[in-house]
């Protein structure tokens, strides 16, 4: 198994991961951006289906 020093750089290889991800996410406008879009109404006129 890998001692605690070699592990120690993998962890800190995942924080400045997670950080870069926090970041990016933010910089996109996270959830909120995706959320922002609305749904077309269905048309009631239109056809139901091909005939």
């Amino acid at each position: 198994t890998m001692s605690d020093d070699e592990k120690r750089r993998f962890f800190e290889l995942a924080q400045k991961d997670a950080e870069r991800y926090q970041a990016e996410v933010a910089a996109y406008g996270g959830e909120d951006a995706l959320r922002k879009r609305k749904r077309v109404k269905k048309d009631p006129n239109a056809p139901k289906r091909a005939l």
